[in-house]
């Protein structure tokens, strides 16, 4: 399973700056259940300064990282969201976008209408942290997983690998999933 990792870095006065707390636990809980992971950030290449503080990341997310040279590397060297196609990819997970999906112009690419583009193929996405409005198309076909208190961005990955293993029918009147 291919899953896609958008990063939106927070855009400061000098820098630009990525809660890394909200990045390393998604990717190693999606590493650990087999999924090969492809990296995005708006521009391509490196996706957050160098200096982003591994302030709130867990001693043992710090330190994995530190030695996860694979890691490291996934971060630095970032796809361009021009260069995403939704259909290489079963889920997305976002970190770092929040308002409107729906709102950008359609000749610009934003991570908002790329994760639109996902739920309209009804496709899983996760996004941390929330609110994201999904107005007025709402999830689509997709499902949207929003996620935004501490600790969270975890869980928020473990519902889409979730939702990925789900059994599940765009038709409403195919019948639900079937206990064993």
């Amino acid at each position: 399973m291919n899953i896609l990792m958008i990063l939106v870095p927070d855009a400061g006065q000098m820098s630009r700056t990525l809660r890394l707390e909200r990045f390393l636990g998604p990717y190693y809980a999606f590493r650990e259940a087999g999924a090969d992971i492809a990296v995005a950030s708006p521009d391509g290449g490196v996706a957050f300064d160098r200096s982003s503080p591994l302030d709130g990341v867990p001693p043992r997310l710090s330190e994995r990282f530190a030695a996860d040279r694979e890691a490291r590397e996934s971060v630095l060297d970032t796809l361009r969201l021009e260069q995403v196609f939704t259909e290489d990819f079963a889920a997305a997970f976002c970190v770092g976008v929040s308002g409107p999906l729906w709102g950008a112009a359609a000749a610009e690419l934003t991570a908002g209408t790329l994760l639109s583009r996902f739920l309209a193929c009804g496709k899983p996405v996760a996004s941390i942290p929330s609110p994201t409005s999904v107005a007025p198309r709402g999830a689509a076909d997709g499902v949207l997983i929003s996620a935004d208190a501490p600790g969270s961005a975890e869980a928020a990955a473990y519902a889409l690998l979730a939702a990925l293993r789900a059994p599940y029918s765009s038709d409403p009147r195919a019948p639900g999933p079937t206990s064993p």
